[in-house]
């Protein structure tokens, strides 16, 4: 769990542009390690979803910023 926290603390404070997450796709590499339910109740459970929606969030403008621009 302590290398996965390390990896996921590190992603937080990391600058990403929409570009960089759909072309390395780790938001579902770090999605499907959450949602496995290895690290179920801890803490770092909790910041790498949040961390996987903050990115969504960001490909999903990127996507609308360029149907509609």
């Amino acid at each position: 769990m302590e290398v996965f926290t390390k990896i996921v603390d590190a992603l937080v404070i990391m600058p990403v542009s929409a570009k960089n997450l759909t072309e390395t796709k780790i938001g579902k590499g770090i999605n499907s390690i959450v949602k496995d339910g290895i690290f179920k109740g801890h803490e770092v459970s909790k910041t790498a979803l949040n961390l996987v929606n903050r990115w969504k969030s960001l490909v999903d403008i990127s996507r609308s910023n360029i149907k509609n621009g």
